[in-house]
């Protein structure tokens, strides 16, 4: 079924969205074509706290000037709320929020790091001191349901849409305290007292020794011989 801008009959065209996210902020202009406009583009206006630019890309440009893509997405190993957040980006940090950025995203985390342990947006804002972040999204991490993010692997913590969410943030250790997550990421396994896989013992094959066949007795005494 097609899909249409919310509140208006003016279809969205398939291939324009790039992933699932859907900005939250209204733009029947928005995800009409595609454009030059990268998330790399809307992760640098965070960082630097460029407002105007950033409020064109996620709210008041053009087919040519807005965002099409994944506001969740990493770059590198963090999402734009996390720069504008270690930046204490006070405004661009509500921008982003009100697009419905995800406050509860972690950082991805290399391999032999445990996933679970990756910095929220919050968690960079109490890091640098930034109060007014650091409020904002205290309180933006209780109004947002906590949804379901990749548990494992290169993309650990990526946000993913249309399918099952948490609702609330399961206890830490949910994903990496189960058998093999620890190995699987490169992290010490007993950091959950689970301790690694238990190693298969190879089975050894059964050796079947044949009974000996029954040798049959002359019924006659042999003939002398000489």
């Amino acid at each position: 079924m097609p899909e249409y801008h919310p509140g208006t009959e003016i279809e969205i065209p398939d291939a324009v969205p790039t992933s699932g996210f859907r900005n939250a902020i209204k733009n029947p202009k928005r995800y009409m074509k595609h454009n030059a406009v990268t998330l790399g583009d809307v992760c640098e206006a965070a960082y630097k706290g460029d407002y105007d630019k950033l409020e064109e890309m996620l709210s008041t440009g053009d087919e040519s000037t807005l965002f099409n893509g994944d506001l969740n997405a990493f770059q590198s190993n963090v999402t734009a709320l996390h720069m504008a957040a270690m930046m204490g980006q006070t405004e661009c940090v509500e921008l982003l929020l009100k697009a419905k950025a995800d406050p509860h995203v972690k950082e991805c985390m290399a391999y032999g790091q445990d996933p679970e342990d990756g910095k929220t947006a919050l968690d960079y804002a109490k890091d640098y001191c930034w109060d007014d972040c650091q409020e904002i999204l205290e309180q933006a991490e209780k109004d947002t349901n906590y949804g379901y993010y990749t548990p494992f692997g290169s993309t650990n913590n990526a946000k993913q849409y249309k399918g099952y969410e948490f609702g609330k943030k399961p206890a830490k250790g949910f994903f990496s305290s189960r058998p093999g997550a620890a190995e699987l990421c490169g992290f010490d396994p007993m950091k959950y007292g689970t301790g690694p896989l238990p190693e298969e013992e190879e089975e050894e094959e059964d050796i079947v020794v044949a009974a000996p066949k029954a040798v049959a007795l002359p019924t006659e005494p042999p003939i002398p011989v000489g």
